[in-house]
């Protein structure tokens, strides 16, 4: 029982985690997929959880168990949401407009934030660093381009 307690424990952190962290995985399907496997994880520890105790049948563990349960539901439901309403607006259209002289891995980027058919909004563009660590993933932070040494960084697109 230990084991699905640990397991629901470590997709909650995991979830709340990538929710915060400013690091990202580069490709947003390989990004949806790892959210789908730590989802699924979640669900199978909690119904583990839920079948070992029925089986032992002490009432004490029962219901402990179901107030976890409602407890992992209502996590469950809203992480849910949230990355539903992740993969449903997003930020695309990665524009170069800085490069770092000394690090060809940090650069400044202009992304926009929409959500395509779902929203009748504009895009919002907003102003990113993001720094690559390896193919896989990177760091994004927001950042103000006014505040820029200009001699570190050299200007790559310009509207």
């Amino acid at each position: 029982m230990r084991n699905a307690n640990r397991a629901i424990i470590l997709s909650i952190v995991l979830l709340v985690l990538a929710s915060l962290l400013p690091f990202q995985v580069t490709d947003s399907s390989i990004r949806s997929f790892l959210y789908a496997i730590i989802f699924f994880a979640l669900v199978l520890s909690i119904c583990w959880k839920v079948l070992r105790v029925m089986v032992l049948r002490q009432v004490h563990l029962i219901v402990r168990t179901l107030l976890i349960m409602i407890l992992a539901f209502v996590l469950v439901c809203s992480f849910g949401f949230i990355w539903l309403g992740k993969m449903m607006c997003a930020y695309s259209n990665d524009i170069v407009l800085f490069e770092n002289k000394a690090n060809a891995n940090l650069k400044i980027v202009e992304r926009s934030y929409g959500c395509g058919a779902y929203d009748s909004d504009m895009p919002k563009y907003e102003v990113f660093k993001v720094r690559s660590f390896g193919k896989f993933v990177r760091y994004i932070a927001k950042t103000d381009t006014l505040a820029l040494n200009r001699n570190e960084w050299t200007a790559v697109n310009t509207k």
